[in-house]
């Protein structure tokens, strides 16, 4: 039995390996490329980008669609500057028609991305619980197409969803390994993924107690233990299969 745990651990400590990279922070930008295209086309608007929060100072541009999108993805900025980063500090939506006279408004960031625009409309993109990750960013909106300001209301609701749902996927490489050497003194993977879970808050303590049903799957006998294996075999050919693509 002690042979069949050990087995099980280090096939959970491999599927973790595998796992890791694919899950990895930054598995939601296509999604937020995706929102940003739809948004813009939506608005009939010149651009459109989503940037996230990194911490509570500084904004990420993860995602942009249409005039200087190549220049402005993975710019960085201080919240302290910058209508995105008004709308970040706020939690505020905001609509101006005329950026060049707006105080907060960073011309020397829009020159670099070779577009300037005349109207902006910010949102903030917020999580479950209201508070803000992120913002999105429309330019010069066709005014007549869409309440641009709703719309970028909703683009932030989505990308606020692809950010948890990214953040809640992205460490499971690190929080099976935790629990691998959690367990390891006594050998016991089971209870070394239930402690795990009892510390870690969110969804990723749900991550460690479906760990642990295979874990106590695999502890239960032979054929059980067999069933559990396959089950991260699998696991394990799909991450392999999704890192080569």
């Amino acid at each position: 039995m002690a042979n069949r745990r050990s087995d099980l651990l280090s096939r959970l400590v491999a599927v973790a390996d595998d796992l890791g990279p694919l899950l990895a922070a930054g598995g939601a930008t296509p999604l937020l490329g995706a929102i940003a295209r739809a948004t813009r086309h939506a608005c009939g608007a010149a651009a459109c980008s989503v940037a996230v929060l990194d911490g509570d100072a500084e904004l990420v541009y993860r995602a942009a669609d249409g005039e200087g999108a190549d220049a402005v993805v993975g710019l960085r900025l201080p919240v302290s500057r910058g209508i995105a980063g008004f709308v970040a500090q706020s939690g505020q939506g905001i609509a101006i028609d005329e950026v060049r006279r707006d105080p907060r408004f960073a011309i020397d960031v829009a020159e670099r991305s070779g577009y300037v625009p005349r109207t902006l409309v910010a949102a903030p993109a917020l999580d479950a619980a209201e508070s803000v990750v992120g913002v999105v960013t429309i330019l010069d909106p066709d005014a007549s197409r869409v309440d641009a300001l709703a719309q970028a209301s909703l683009a932030g609701r989505e990308a606020g969803l692809a950010l948890v749902l990214d953040r809640a996927t992205a460490d499971l490489g690190r929080l099976l390994l935790a629990a691998a050497a959690d367990a390891a003194p006594d050998n016991d993977l089971a209870a070394g993924l239930r402690r795990v879970a009892e510390r870690t808050p969110g969804p990723d303590a749900e991550l460690a107690r479906l760990a642990a049903l295979l874990a106590e799957l695999g502890a239960l006998g032979p054929a059980e233990g067999q069933a559990a294996e396959r089950l991260l075999g699998e696991f394990a050919v799909y991450a392999r299969s999704r890192r080569r693509r």
